[in-house]
């Protein structure tokens, strides 16, 4: 057994690289700017600085096209490094909901065990950028 490949190591590795990452993005963002570099700017649209922090320590090199399957690999080890942790608090349930057609699409709600079902809800699209992980 190698000492690199133990699980309990791996484990705690993990849990260093995620602390260290959680703080990075958490800096001032005068600190994120210094670290960032220039803003970047497509179409008038500023990269919001966390982002473009991210993508400086954890993206390909500049004019690097990766394959399909070593992005995959890339995105399995780096995506739970910013995925939200899980709440013991927080539940959820799944409801179908009616569209045009007779279709019908899933929606999942998420509470804190202690709201009750009465509350207003809040209705939150997410964009690719908060995903993590992959669907295959």
């Amino acid at each position: 057994m190698k000492i690199k490949n133990h699980p309990k190591l791996k484990k705690l590795a993990f849990k260093a690289q995620k602390t260290i990452v959680r703080k990075i993005v958490h800096l001032p963002k005068p600190i994120l700017r210094k670290m960032a570099g220039k803003p970047i700017v497509i179409d008038g649209q500023t990269l919001d600085v966390s982002v473009q922090v991210i993508l400086k320590l954890f993206g390909p090199p500049p004019n690097h096209l990766a394959s399909v399957a070593s992005t995959r690999r890339q995105i399995d080890a780096q995506g739970p490094l910013l995925a939200q942790s899980n709440h013991k608090d927080i539940i959820s349930d799944d409801f179908p909901l009616d569209v045009s057609g007779g279709d019908s699409i899933t929606l999942r709600r998420y509470r804190h065990r202690k709201v009750k079902d009465n509350n207003q809800p809040a209705l939150v699209f997410f964009s690719w950028w908060w995903l993590c992980g992959r669907l295959a």
